[in-house]
C-alpha cells in the first residue's frame, strides 16, 4: 500500500515542489541551495528580504485524522482505498505504564502512528496545502520546517504586508488544528551591508511578537543577515580513511592562471549535508602549505561557496592540509 500511495502522489504530481522533506531525490542541501539562491538573488537587487522560520509544536502528533482523511480524498484517493486509510486511522488506542502500573485506555485521534512507512506521506500530504494560505510569501518547507520569503525595497511595507499575511496564515493553523510554538519561531531581515535598516521591524500572528535573530541556523546550515557564514562554524570533519584537520578558504578574485592551485575547500555543513560532495573527494589527499590557513576572524561570503562548488564539480580534486 505504501508504494501505491507513493507512486500515485508522484504520477499526479501532487506534493509542493518545495517540499523537500521525506521525499526521493530531494535532500537538505536543496533546501539550503533554494533558500540561499532567494536570498541571495534579494541582496543583489538591494532588496530586503524577510526570512521567517516558524517551528510547529508536536507537529506529527496532532495530525488531525478526520482532516487528514477528507485531504486524502480531495487529492483523489477515493473509494477502497480511502476507506482502507481511513480503517488504518481509526479505532486505536493508548495506554501509560509505570512500574508495572497500567492506566485506562483512551482512544486516539490524531497523531501519525509511530514507526510507520505511511507517517511521513501522510504528513507531507496533511501540510501540503499549507503555500496555498498566501500568495504573497514563498513557502520553503522540510517536513514540518517552514520557512517564509518576502521581499521588498520598502521596509514599512514589507512589515505591513507579512503582518496582513500573517492572519491567512494563522487561519490555515487553526482550520488544520496545528499549534504554532511562538517562542521558537522568529525571523531575520536579509539586506546588503551597504543598505542599513533604519527602523525596528514587528512582526506579529495572534497578536504574538516574532522575534528577530540576526543569524539563524537553518537544517544544520548556519545564516546571518548579510548571508555571511562564520568561520567559526568550521570545525574538524572526519571521514573514513580521510582526516580533514585544516579548512581554508579562497575567494572569487583569485587570479584564473592558478586555478590548479586553488584550494577547494569543503564546509562541515556541506560535509554534512551534501553526500554528492563527499563523493568528489580523493582518496589519497593533496597535501599544501599551512601558511595558506586564514585566520579564524573570517567570513565566507556565499558566492565563493557557489563558485568552489562549481569548481570542485569540474576538477573533482580537492586540497587538503596536514
Amino acid at each position: 500500500m505504501y508504494n501505491r500511495l507513493i507512486n500515485f502522489i508522484q504520477k499526479k504530481n501532487i506534493l509542493y515542489d518545495k517540499q523537500f522533506g521525506f521525499r526521493a531525490h530531494y535532500s537538505t542541501d536543496h533546501a539550503i541551495l533554494s533558500i540561499i539562491d532567494k536570498i541571495q538573488l534579494a541582496v543583489e537587487e538591494r532588496s530586503y528580504s524577510c526570512g521567517i522560520f516558524l517551528d510547529f509544536s508536536k507537529a506529527y502528533d496532532t495530525v488531525n485524522h478526520n482532516i487528514l482523511v477528507k485531504k486524502l480524498e480531495q487529492y483523489g484517493i477515493r473509494g477502497i482505498a480511502k476507506e482502507w486509510f481511513a480503517s488504518y486511522l481509526s479505532n486505536r488506542q493508548q495506554f501509560v505504564s509505570l512500574n508495572n502500573i497500567k492506566l485506562d485506555l483512551h482512544p486516539v485521534s490524531c497523531g501519525i502512528p509511530q514507526g510507520s512507512v505511511l507517517g511521513p506521506s501522510f504528513f507531507l500530504s496533511y501540510i501540503n496545502d499549507f503555500n496555498k494560505c498566501s500568495k504573497l510569501l514563498d513557502f520553503h518547507l522540510f517536513a514540518d520546517d517552514s520557512s517564509l520569503f518576502y521581499k521588498h525595497k520598502n521596509l514599512l511595507i514589507l512589515q505591513s504586508n507579512i503582518n496582513m499575511e500573517f492572519n491567512n496564515i494563522y487561519i490555515w493553523l487553526c482550520a488544520n488544528k496545528v499549534s504554532l510554538n511562538i517562542d521558537k519561531s522568529n525571523f531575520v531581515i536579509f539586506h546588503p551591508p551597504q543598505k542599513k535598516l533604519i527602523q525596528d521591524v514587528k512582526l506579529t500572528i495572534n497578536r504574538k511578537e516574532l522575534t528577530r535573530e540576526y543569524s539563524i541556523k537553518y537544517l544544520g546550515f548556519f545564516i546571518d543577515s548579510h548571508l555571511n557564514i562564520p568561520f567559526k562554524y568550521l570545525t574538524i570533519i572526519k571521514l573514513p580513511d580521510l582526516y580533514v584537520l585544516n579548512i581554508a578558504i579562497f575567494t572569487h578574485k583569485f587570479h584564473h592562471k592558478n586555478c590548479h592551485l586553488l584550494l577547494i575547500i569543503i564546509l562541515l555543513q556541506l560535509m554534512k549535508f551534501m553526500p554528492t560532495i563527499r563523493d568528489l573527494l580523493p582518496n589519497n589527499p593533496i597535501h599544501c602549505p599551512k601558511s595558506e590557513l586564514i585566520s579564524e576572524s573570517s567570513t565566507l561570503d556565499i558566492r565563493d561557496l557557489k563558485f568552489g562548488i562549481l569548481l570542485m564539480s569540474l576538477t573533482k580534486k580537492c586540497l587538503i592540509f596536514n
